[in-house]
Protein backbone atom coordinates (compact mmCIF):
# COMPACT_ATOMS: atom_id res chain seq x y z
CA UNK A 1 0.00 0.00 0.00
CA UNK A 2 0.99 3.37 -1.18
CA UNK A 3 2.48 5.76 2.17
CA UNK A 4 -0.02 8.80 2.20
CA UNK A 5 1.48 12.33 1.36
CA UNK A 6 3.01 13.99 4.07
CA UNK A 7 1.34 17.70 4.44
CA UNK A 8 3.52 20.23 5.35
CA UNK A 9 2.94 23.90 7.36
CA UNK A 10 5.20 26.61 6.29
CA UNK A 11 6.74 28.34 9.13
CA UNK A 12 8.19 31.28 7.38
CA UNK A 13 8.73 32.54 4.24
CA UNK A 14 11.78 35.37 3.29
CA UNK A 15 11.01 37.29 -0.23
CA UNK A 16 15.31 37.05 -0.82
CA UNK A 17 16.99 34.72 0.50
CA UNK A 18 20.67 34.86 0.14
CA UNK A 19 20.84 37.93 2.62
CA UNK A 20 18.73 36.06 5.20
CA UNK A 21 20.85 32.85 4.58
CA UNK A 22 22.74 33.47 8.41
CA UNK A 23 19.38 33.48 9.44
CA UNK A 24 17.94 30.88 7.94
CA UNK A 25 20.60 28.65 8.67
CA UNK A 26 21.16 29.39 12.19
CA UNK A 27 17.18 29.06 12.79
CA UNK A 28 17.15 25.98 11.34
CA UNK A 29 20.11 24.42 13.49
CA UNK A 30 18.56 26.20 16.30
CA UNK A 31 15.19 24.79 16.55
CA UNK A 32 16.49 21.03 15.44
CA UNK A 33 19.43 20.99 17.80
CA UNK A 34 19.57 19.33 21.00
CA UNK A 35 20.21 22.54 23.19
CA UNK A 36 17.41 23.67 22.18
CA UNK A 37 15.10 20.50 23.35
CA UNK A 38 16.91 21.16 26.56
CA UNK A 39 16.30 24.54 26.90
CA UNK A 40 12.78 24.68 25.73
CA UNK A 41 11.77 20.81 26.26
CA UNK A 42 10.78 20.43 22.73
CA UNK A 43 12.62 19.65 19.21
CA UNK A 44 11.05 20.97 16.38
CA UNK A 45 12.57 18.65 13.60
CA UNK A 46 12.60 17.20 10.94
CA UNK A 47 12.38 20.73 8.87
CA UNK A 48 12.89 21.32 5.72
CA UNK A 49 13.99 24.08 3.61
CA UNK A 50 12.66 25.16 -0.24
CA UNK A 51 14.68 28.25 -2.35
CA UNK A 52 13.57 29.54 -5.41
CA UNK A 53 14.21 32.28 -7.40
CA UNK A 54 11.77 34.38 -5.64
CA UNK A 55 12.84 33.36 -1.59
CA UNK A 56 12.58 30.91 0.54
CA UNK A 57 10.78 28.93 3.02
CA UNK A 58 10.91 26.78 5.84
CA UNK A 59 8.18 23.94 6.00
CA UNK A 60 7.76 21.40 8.99
CA UNK A 61 5.47 18.53 8.34
CA UNK A 62 2.03 19.83 9.80
CA UNK A 63 1.75 16.69 12.77
CA UNK A 64 5.13 17.91 14.36
CA UNK A 65 4.34 21.46 13.86
CA UNK A 66 1.07 21.01 15.76
CA UNK A 67 3.08 19.22 18.27
CA UNK A 68 5.92 21.77 18.77
CA UNK A 69 3.46 24.59 19.12
CA UNK A 70 1.30 22.54 21.40
CA UNK A 71 4.29 21.89 24.02
CA UNK A 72 5.61 25.36 23.71
CA UNK A 73 2.18 26.86 24.49
CA UNK A 74 1.36 24.04 27.34
CA UNK A 75 4.61 24.92 28.58
CA UNK A 76 3.63 28.26 29.52
CA UNK A 77 0.23 27.93 30.20
CA UNK A 78 1.46 25.11 33.11
CA UNK A 79 3.91 27.09 34.70
CA UNK A 80 4.56 31.07 34.01
CA UNK A 81 7.91 31.53 35.23
CA UNK A 82 8.78 30.13 32.05
CA UNK A 83 7.98 33.13 30.36
CA UNK A 84 9.94 35.26 32.70
CA UNK A 85 12.63 32.49 32.89
CA UNK A 86 12.68 33.16 28.78
CA UNK A 87 12.77 36.89 28.81
CA UNK A 88 15.17 37.03 31.40
CA UNK A 89 17.87 34.59 28.98
CA UNK A 90 17.34 36.90 26.31
CA UNK A 91 17.51 39.72 28.10
CA UNK A 92 20.65 38.74 28.86
CA UNK A 93 22.10 38.07 25.98
CA UNK A 94 21.07 40.48 23.87
CA UNK A 95 23.30 43.28 24.49
CA UNK A 96 26.41 41.32 23.37
CA UNK A 97 24.78 40.11 20.43
CA UNK A 98 23.63 43.95 19.55
CA UNK A 99 27.61 44.90 20.38
CA UNK A 100 28.93 42.62 18.45
CA UNK A 101 26.70 43.36 15.51
CA UNK A 102 27.30 47.34 16.06
CA UNK A 103 30.82 46.50 15.94
CA UNK A 104 31.02 44.61 12.71
CA UNK A 105 28.59 47.15 10.89
CA UNK A 106 30.85 49.98 12.01
CA UNK A 107 34.01 48.50 10.16
CA UNK A 108 35.20 48.53 7.28
CA UNK A 109 34.34 45.18 5.72
CA UNK A 110 36.51 45.88 2.33
CA UNK A 111 39.93 46.33 4.89
CA UNK A 112 38.95 42.39 5.91
CA UNK A 113 40.70 39.23 4.89
CA UNK A 114 38.41 36.23 4.27
CA UNK A 115 39.45 34.56 7.06
CA UNK A 116 37.99 37.47 9.32
CA UNK A 117 35.31 38.19 7.45
CA UNK A 118 34.33 33.93 7.85
CA UNK A 119 35.40 34.32 11.88
CA UNK A 120 33.24 37.42 12.08
CA UNK A 121 29.96 35.15 10.46
CA UNK A 122 31.06 32.15 13.16
CA UNK A 123 30.71 34.20 15.92
CA UNK A 124 27.28 36.62 14.96
CA UNK A 125 25.88 32.83 14.17
CA UNK A 126 27.13 31.62 17.42
CA UNK A 127 25.66 34.56 19.30
CA UNK A 128 22.64 34.25 16.69
CA UNK A 129 21.90 30.80 17.56
CA UNK A 130 22.14 31.75 21.44
CA UNK A 131 19.63 34.34 21.50
CA UNK A 132 17.20 32.68 19.16
CA UNK A 133 16.87 29.94 21.47
CA UNK A 134 15.49 32.14 24.38
CA UNK A 135 13.48 34.49 22.05
CA UNK A 136 11.82 33.84 18.88
CA UNK A 137 11.27 30.20 17.89
CA UNK A 138 9.50 29.26 21.31
CA UNK A 139 7.17 32.23 21.31
CA UNK A 140 7.00 31.78 17.80
CA UNK A 141 5.46 28.52 18.03
CA UNK A 142 3.59 29.29 21.72
CA UNK A 143 1.72 31.98 20.03
CA UNK A 144 -0.70 29.89 17.42
CA UNK A 145 -1.97 27.98 19.89
CA UNK A 146 -2.36 31.23 22.12
CA UNK A 147 -4.81 32.50 19.43
CA UNK A 148 -6.91 29.74 19.72
CA UNK A 149 -6.98 29.33 23.05
CA UNK A 150 -7.67 33.34 23.60
CA UNK A 151 -10.44 32.95 20.85
CA UNK A 152 -12.01 30.56 22.67
CA UNK A 153 -11.97 32.18 26.08
CA UNK A 154 -13.11 34.98 24.63
CA UNK A 155 -16.34 33.38 22.86
CA UNK A 156 -17.01 31.98 26.13
CA UNK A 157 -16.61 34.67 28.05
CA UNK A 158 -19.15 37.08 25.62
CA UNK A 159 -21.46 33.96 25.73
CA UNK A 160 -21.79 34.19 29.84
Amino acid sequence: MPKAKQKFTVGQEFGSWLPMSPVIITMLRVCTSEQFRRCTGVKLSPLTMEFTDHGAKWCVPNMRWEKFCHQCFEKVRKDSSVQRRYVSEFQKLTPAFLSFCKQFYNSDLHKKSNKELWEHYEKYTKLYFNLFIWGEMFAFGARFELDEYLKNYMQKSCKA
